[in-house]
This record gives C-alpha cells, sequence and structure tokens, in this order.
C-alpha cells in the first residue's frame, strides 16, 4: 500500500496539542478529582478511600493530584519542562495514575519514541482510562513499532466510543490492511467515503486493497475517474503509474509516471514506477539515472524499499552483481526496519514437527473412515494445488495450464490457513481438533470445511463450464494431510527449484505483508529447509495421495514436455495454448507478474552461481545438504563470508 494515511507515518506528525482535548470526557477524567468510592488512580484495584487516601496517605495522594493540576495547566500553555516534570513527580507516588501515564506516553510519541509512548499508554489504559483520543494515540504508537494488530484493536475502540472520529477510522483501515484483512479495509475505507465523499485518502486506499483483493481493474478504474475530475493531481498520476505498471502496461505507465514528474517533479514514487518502467524496456541506464535524481527527502521509509530494489534490479541486468547485491540487501533492511518483527521469524514452522508425528498412516486411514470418500461434487470444479517454496516457477505453471480451455485459475486463495483458522485457531490446533471429532464421530466441521472451500475455489475463479481450478497458494505444500483427506484424488503439482536459484529470488523480492521469515537470506534459507524437509518427509507416506513434482530448470529446458506431463497428470489432453502462457489475458497478482508476461527465457536457472561470491557461506552451509536430497549440486567453490 502506499503511504497516503498511514498509520506510522502518522506517529511523527507534530499535532496541536489542544488535538487531545477534542473530547470534553478525556478533559474531565484527567481533571477531576478522585471521589472517596471511585477506584483508586494508582491502579491498585482497590477503592480511593482505602488505597492513597486512606490512613497513613492522604498528603501523598491530595498532593499528587495537585501536582498533576498543575502539570496539566503547564501542558495545556505549551511549558512542557514544567509539565514533564510534574508527571514524573505524580508517577513517583501514584505510578498507575491514567493521567500522567497517558500525557507522558503522548510527549513520548511526539518526541518520536513510540516504543515508549505505547509502554506508558498501556498502563494508563490499564489504570482505566478510557477515552477515543486516548485509544487512538495508543494504536498510533501501536503501529508505529509494527504492532499492527493491537494497534487495530485501539483504533477499533477509538472509534466504537467516537464513530465520526475520521482519523481513527482511517488508521483502523490502515492497520487492518498492513495485516492483510483487505476485505475488512475496505469496510472501513468505504464507511469513511459515505461520510466524506471527498475523502482522498480513503479512496486512495480503497484502491490498493481492490487490487490486493485481485480487482486491478476497479483500482485503474478509480484513479482514472479521479484524475479525468482533477487532472492536476500529481499522486493520483503516480498511483495510476504503479497500477498499470502492476497490471502489465509498463507503456501507458511510463506516461503515467511522466505526467505525474511534470506536475510534482520531486515525487519519489513516480521517479521508481518510471525507473521500473524503463528497466522492462531494458533501458537500464536511464532508469539508473532516474533513481539517482531522487530527492532522499521526499521518500518515505516504504517507497525506499522499493527504490533500492529497484536500483538492485537494474544493476543485476547490467551484470553488476556485487552492487546488486548490496542494493538488495539495503531494501530487506529497509523493510525489516518498517516492519519491526519482534518475533521469530520462523515461528510459523513450529507446528510442522508436531504433524509429522501426528498423522500416520494409521491416523490417516481411521480419518479417511470418518470423513468418507467425498471429494468435489460432480457441478463442482476439481482443485488443483499447484505449491511450492516461492519463487520456484508456480506461477509460470499456473499461467500456462490455465490456457487450457478446462483449467481456470484462482490464484493464491489461501483459503486453506483461512479455514483452519476458523476451524481450530490455525495448524497448530488440528491435531486435537481431529482427535476431539473423531471422539465424538462427528465429520460435520470438515465436510463444511470442504464445501466452503469449493465454493470460495469456485467464486474466486469465475469458473464457467471448467473442470479443474487452480489453487497456487504455496505453503498449501504444508497440508497435503488435510488435502489428501479432504480432497481425495485431487492432483497436486510441486514445484521444485534449485535451493539456491530460490532463495537468491526471494532476497531479490520484497513482500510488503507476511513471510517474516524472507528479511534476511539466512532466514529465507532456514524457512526453505523446514519446508522442503516436511514436505519429503510427508508426502511418500500419505497412500493414494496424487502427487507430482515439477522441476523448474525441467520446464525451461522442454516447456512443451513439462505442459504435456502435468496436464496428462490431472487428466486433460494436450492444448498447445498451453505454450503461449505469456499471451494470457489473465494477469498474475503475483511477485512473478512481470517475469510471466514475456516468453520462456534462461537466464534465471544457475543465477545463483553469479552471486555466490557474495553470499554468506552460513546460506551455501544450510542449503548445500537440502540440494542435495533434492537431486541438484553445488559448486565445489565456497562462498565467501557476508
Amino acid at each position: 500500500m502506499r503511504e497516503a494515511g498511514n498509520g506510522a507515518d502518522a506517529a511523527t506528525r507534530r499535532c496541536r496539542l489542544d488535538r487531545i482535548f477534542e473530547n470534553r470526557f478525556l478533559m474531565m477524567q484527567l481533571t477531576q478529582k478522585t471521589g472517596r468510592n471511585a477506584p483508586c488512580p494508582c491502579g491498585s484495584g482497590k477503592k480511593f478511600k482505602q488505597c492513597c487516601s486512606g490512613a497513613g496517605a492522604p498528603r501523598t495522594a491530595a498532593s499528587s493530584d495537585q501536582i498533576f493540576a498543575t502539570a496539566l495547566r503547564s501542558f495545556q500553555s505549551g511549558n512542557m519542562t514544567e509539565a514533564i516534570a510534574g508527571f514524573r513527580r505524580v508517577l513517583a507516588g501514584c505510578p498507575d495514575h491514567p493521567g500522567a501515564n497517558y500525557l507522558l506516553g503522548y510527549h513520548a510519541l511526539q518526541s518520536g519514541d513510540p516504543a515508549e509512548a505505547a509502554r506508558l499508554m498501556g498502563r494508563a489504559m490499564a489504570a482505566g482510562l478510557r477515552d477515543a483520543a486516548a485509544f487512538y494515540h495508543h494504536g498510533v504508537a501501536l503501529a508505529a513499532l509494527g504492532l499492527y494488530a493491537d494497534a487495530a484493536f485501539q483504533f477499533a475502540r477509538a472509534v466504537a466510543q467516537k464513530p465520526d472520529f475520521e482519523e481513527a477510522r482511517l488508521n483502523l483501515a490502515n492497520a487492518r490492511f498492513e495485516l492483510g484483512a483487505f476485505p475488512e479495509a475496505g469496510e472501513q475505507y468505504r464507511i469513511l467515503i459515505g461520510r466524506n465523499p471527498a475523502h482522498w485518502k480513503a479512496h486512495h486506499n480503497l484502491a490498493h486493497a481492490h487490487y490486493c483483493l485481485g480487482d486491478v481493474e476497479e483500482a485503474i478504474g478509480f484513479f482514472r475517474r479521479t484524475i479525468a475530475e482533477n487532472p492536476g493531481h500529481a499522486e493520483a498520476h503516480a498511483s495510476f503509474a504503479a497500477m498499470l505498471e502492476l497490471n502489465n502496461q509498463p507503456q501507458e505507465a511510463e506516461e503515467a509516471a511522466r505526467r505525474a514528474l511534470a506536475l510534482q517533479p520531486g515525487n519519489a514514487s513516480a521517479h521508481g514506477i518510471l525507473a521500473k518502467c524503463l528497466r522492462r524496456g531494458k533501458r537500464y541506464d536511464e532508469a539508473l539515472a532516474t533513481l539517482d535524481s531522487i530527492d532522499p527527502r521526499t521518500a518515505s521509509e516504504r517507497t525506499y524499499v522499493t527504490l533500492h530494489n529497484e536500483r538492485g534490479q537494474n544493476l543485476d541486468r547490467l551484470g553488476r552483481h556485487e552492487e546488486a547485491y548490496q542494493a538488495f540487501a539495503a531494501s530487506k533492511r529497509a523493510l525489516a526496519g518498517l516492519r519491526n518483527i519482534r518475533h521469530d521469524p520462523l515461528r510459523e514452522f513450529e507446528p510442522l514437527a508436531a504433524a509429522r508425528r501426528y498423522f500416520t498412516p494409521q491416523k490417516m486411514a481411521v480419518l479417511r473412515e470418518l470423513v468418507g470418500k467425498g471429494g468435489a461434487g460432480p457441478s463442482m470444479p476439481v482443485p488443483v494445488f499447484v505449491t511450492g517454496f516461492h519463487r520456484s516457477g508456480t506461477t509460470l505453471i499456473e499461467q500456462a495450464l490455465s490456457c487450457h480451455p478446462q483449467v481456470g485459475a484462482a490464484g493464491e486463495l489461501e483459503a486453506i490457513p483461512r479455514l483452519l483458522n476458523g476451524l481450530c485457531g490455525g495448524a497448530a490446533g488440528l491435531p486435537a481438533t481431529l482427535d476431539t471429532l473423531l471422539a465424538r464421530h462427528d465429520p460435520a466441521p470438515l465436510l463444511e470445511f470442504r464445501a466452503a472451500y469449493l465454493a470460495d475455489l469456485t467464486k474466486r475463479a469465475n469458473a464457467t463450464g471448467q473442470r479443474w481450478v487452480i489453487d497456487k497458494s504455496l505453503f498449501n505444500m504444508l497440508h497435503l494431510p488435510l488435502i489428501r483427506l479432504l480432497f481425495p484424488g485431487s492432483p497436486v503439482i510441486h514445484a521444485l527449484r534449485h535451493p539456491m536459484d530460490a532463495v537468491l529470488s526471494v532476497h531479490s523480492q520484497n513482500f510488503l505483508w507476511g513471510n517474516d521469515w524472507s528479511l534476511t537470506m539466512a532466514d529465507t534459507a532456514r524457512a526453505f529447509q523446514l519446508t522442503w524437509s516436511h514436505v519429503d518427509a510427508t508426502a511418500p507416506r500419505l497412500e493414494g495421495l496424487h502427487y507430482l513434482r515439477c522441476r523448474y530448470e525441467d520446464m525451461i529446458a522442454d516447456t512443451e514436455a513439462g505442459i504435456r506431463a502435468m496436464l496428462a497428470f490431472i487428466g486433460a489432453d494436450y492444448d498447445p495454448a498451453c505454450l503461449r502462457f505469456h499471451e494470457n489475458g489473465r494477469v498474475a497478482r503475483t511477485a512473478s507478474y512481470e517475469q510471466i508476461s514475456r516468453p520462456v527465457y534462461s537466464t534465471s536457472v544457475g543465477r545463483y552461481l553469479d552471486y555466490l561470491p557474495f553470499i554468506a557461506s552460513e546460506v551455501a552451509g544450510i542449503l548445500g545438504p537440502v540440494a542435495e536430497s533434492m537431486g541438484y549440486t553445488m559448486p565445489a567453490c565456497a562462498p565467501a563470508d557476508a
């Protein structure tokens, strides 16, 4: 998403002090004297008369109230030095005072310390502060830390208390966008537009939500309408250019980017899109010159993620591999700073070991008996699961097969993880849930899961008379037992690629949502190792699994033979239209959208060899045994430490 109205950016904006007090209730909460029967502001949970107002402490409580009132007046008059000193004196005697914690947190937020702001505001909320403005500022601090789920909760509290709080609703939508909850984000943007039809940020970000949901035509249409109504809006032209490029219309995108720059020469986003279009036209030196012309003061952190990556892509094409590697690494560092990940990036793979222990051949036999032999009904298309690690050729397979008149494509549906969350809270909870269903002899939740998946698949692919529909959710390979159980006979095509090439390709691409393991090359290598070892151990044990491995390198060497083999595997006749995948009218909504818009090329095979001198030996050490187990070779020369 572009940075219009971004919650994290809001953390560094200077607000007018009186903005805090737009809600009179907050002012009352911060200034009113505590009643004897009210909860004590120190946060002890006792009544005020039994705590700070009780025997031995009346002077402390009274002085805290007086000190706070004086500090608050200083705060409102702009005398921050005296105000901050006063609030700290309050906390020295009453550590959980809600007003002092909140206003010190607000000061920390304005001073560029969102971590301290979130800590102090959290204490204020725990002590009983309940106000829309306070919820909002707490959400802004959390969003600045990349804690979007927590931020969304606070923004939702602000909106629930004050439905016309536009900035809170915008940031609620933005936080949900950052979490990848695009339908929920879109709902909030629409509410904003309904209340304020001229709300540019809501329109702008809603268009990006449409794109992320696969409705790029709607997004492009929005920017066309905006430009028609206001042709002098540079940001609309820049966003329009971005959408056109993503829709594989580079010439039109270049024209739109140049219009944006004519209106606003320093627009960093437009420069970035122009550079990408120039690269796609093989005008690499021009692209680099465009990137060099950007004023660094005009680019946000999010834009810099893209600009560093684009520089790397152009340097790669020019054969300047060391510089390219450094640019890709700079892009990843910028993205890591933006994400501010504070958890183990590999934690999503923790349930795999338990799944291998649980789904034994004996357990699968009992589960199959519970569910029965049903699959897709006669009126439903058969799912074809095209899966594999990122950047392993899955998009090429999907685009080629979906040129067949009887094969549709649903893209990266992600329905199985979503439905798993509803069924059992995610993959980690699946074994216990299945055991409960077995104990109750109750297949209904699993049958409902299957029906919901098939309905989602059919709707997403807009399948009309097609016999097969491809679900290209990459990590469906981690759910092979569930696929075998609920969709017996459905084909699973597992795309393989040399792990060094796949991991390098991930390193040279950015995922703005999810895939936290992709922020460093070493973690990406570990993710590859974990997922491959899981599938390699699981697939052979699943009796009756209709499973085919397809090497990317083989597809490149003999594309027709690869396509014939896959069509025969799913049960379809060969159609020569599949060889013209680059003419497929369906635009892929993945990181590979650009690559599959042209015929097969071989430069991506063995690409890692050009970068081996710059790749840390740790990465090669992780992937060497993996490559061998996959049937690939590694060069004898050792890579250098980064």
